[in-house]
């Protein structure tokens, strides 16, 4: 029993002294790491950007050119009632 107590308690000890301390990183180290990182983030966030400009582009282009269309139209219509009067 005065065995397994001693083993308990030099169990812990053990893995506590074992455990090695990681080394600082260098700072070429630690720019490698953020480029990577920041890489892959801007890879994400591009192509969530173009997809989001995919899909607005369908909703708002519609209606955009419809109003553009729609405004010459009624310019040409003022064009074409304008002219022959002032022709005379």
């Amino acid at each position: 029993m005065r065995n397994y107590i001693i083993a308990i308690i030099l169990l812990p000890v053990c893995f506590v002294s074992c455990s090695k301390e990681i080394p600082p990183l260098s700072q070429k180290e630690i720019t490698h790491r953020i480029d990577s990182i920041s890489a892959a983030r801007i890879q994400e966030i591009d192509a969530r950007a173009n997809k989001d400009l995919e899909y607005r582009m369908k909703i708002e282009l519609k209606s955009r050119v419809d109003s553009i269309v729609k405004a010459r139209m009624q310019q040409r219509a003022k064009d074409t009632v304008t002219t022959p009067s002032a022709a005379k």
